[in-house]
């Protein structure tokens, strides 16, 4: 019996000059020329022998250059005998994040702030509640899983005093326990920063560029600005693992690889830069592909930078674009990326008054509460998490499903769909943002302008 070469259910993407191979089932992928589909719609007519196949198949001078990407990509198979290299390795490691909200209150009015849309309070966080959830929460979890415990707001070092009580009670209580706390960074002390040092605490400071101009939505007076760079400069010559986290807009997209390499130069090495979501999901075309041609010149700088140094100390990170490179590559790319997004059985979130939500986007909506922590032996059997799961996971109805997309889209969070349409049946706002990446970002990786080993996610 002859050996046959099959073609897999796949989709074909028309990419200006290229083509997109996509797996239906697993979302690989391979970049072919015209030339190249020729084979390809040959095999979608039936299977070939392989012989025939590798006679065919001699392109470029190197041996079977084609039918090694196709084979090796999972486009094709021989036998119905899959060949792709699945180099996706589930990190045990990644802990369990618990997103304590703090407090409410804030010394800032952020323009483009969500906590707008939750319930406001004004309270703040008791210890000793926070404690004996994340008692109960290691019941759960078992004592070898590490915890994140994240520190949100509001603004929480408006209750520093409280934040520092917690996590010396914490550490005094549990093993694998890590803390972070995300701050406007207008309020941090060289005290503050000291404690941190002492405690391993990470910290993310929200900063949406380098100059003024690029913070109106963030900073009313230069004054405050001025402050935050300064405290930045502080924490830049501490031992404090930090980064800083950005809002994409269309007043600070075409200045983000500049403001990276401004901030690289005083010592951070750690970044977020996250677009600005809409909650009406409106985006101009002009600032979709503002955007997108912002995160490729990012891609292309941290790719140059992290090349040229060998010392890991001096190596750079952006989350989102590393996020994207390892979702190209179906490797581990984290929660938010992901589908199931991990919200309630890798994550919730902790409001003021220490009620659970499934995530902190999700925070105040009575519809995602987590109601039964005190009874169930594993996260993933609580009521709310397995509606969740089912509605956004097991049985979608979503419109994204036939989508070539769909396996590794960049923006999957569910939250969006939530609060534009009330369900989770619609694509994400920013979809038109994937379809203009993906393929720009495969083009890079496929002729190795980029080298994926220059991008390892980091946590703020």
């Amino acid at each position: 019996m002859k050996d046959l070469v099959y073609l897999n259910d796949i989709h074909i993407v028309d990419a200006s000059g290229v083509f997109i191979l996509l797996n239906k089932q697993i979302g690989s992928w391979c970049l072919v020329s015209r030339e190249e589909k020729k084979l390809v719609e040959r095999l979608s007519k039936g299977p070939l022998p392989l012989d025939i196949v590798q006679k065919e198949d001699s392109t470029s001078g190197e041996p079977l250059p084609l039918f090694r990407r196709l084979l090796v990509s999972g486009i094709i198979n021989i036998n119905d005998v899959c060949f792709l290299k699945d180099e996706y390795i589930e990190d045990e490691s990644q802990p369990f994040t618990i997103v304590v909200k703090t407090t409410d209150r804030c010394n800032l009015k952020c323009g483009y702030c969500y906590t707008e849309y939750t319930k406001i309070s004004h309270e703040s966080f008791s210890t000793e509640a926070l404690v004996g959830s994340l008692r109960r929460i290691r019941e759960i979890l078992g004592p070898k899983r590490k915890i994140l415990v994240v520190f949100h707001g509001g603004e929480p070092l408006l209750f520093f005093d409280e934040i520092k009580r917690a996590i010396l009670s914490i550490n005094s209580s549990f093993e694998n326990v890590d803390f972070s706390i995300q701050t406007n960074g207008t309020l941090l002390t060289p005290e503050t920063v000291s404690f941190l040092q002492d405690n391993s605490a990470r910290l993310g400071l929200s900063i949406d560029g380098h100059l003024f101009d690029m913070n109106r939505n963030r900073f009313k007076s230069e004054q405050t600005f001025l402050k935050v760079l300064d405290n930045i400069d502080l924490l830049s010559k501490s031992k404090v693992t930090f980064g800083l986290l950005s809002v994409v807009t269309a007043s600070n997209a075409p200045f983000m690889k500049e403001s990276l390499r401004w901030f690289i130069d005083r010592g951070v090495r750690s970044f977020v830069l996250n677009p600005m979501i809409s909650r009406k999901g409106n985006y101009s075309s002009a600032f979709l592909d503002l955007l997108a041609d912002s995160y490729i010149s990012v891609i292309r700088f941290i790719d140059d930078w992290n090349s040229k140094h060998t010392d890991k100390a001096q190596l750079i990170n952006e989350r989102s674009c590393s996020a994207m490179i390892h979702t190209l590559l179906l490797q581990d790319h984290g929660q938010c990326y992901s589908i199931p997004c991990g919200a309630g059985y890798n994550c919730l979130a902790l409001d003021t008054d220490n009620t659970p939500y499934l995530c902190d986007l999700f925070m105040g909506d009575p519809a995602f509460r987590i109601t039964e922590l005190s009874s169930i032996k594993t996260m993933g059997e609580e009521e709310t998490i397995k509606a969740f799961i089912n509605s956004t996971y097991i049985n979608r109805k979503d419109e994204c499903q036939d989508c070539p997309f769909d396996k590794i889209c960049l923006f999957r969070c569910p939250a969006d769909s939530y609060y534009i349409h009330g369900d989770f049946c619609h694509r994400h706002s920013l979809c038109e943002l994937t379809k203009r990446l993906i393929p720009r970002i495969m083009k890079l990786l496929s002729s190795k302008e980029i080298n994926p080993s220059n991008f390892i996610a980091l946590q703020v």
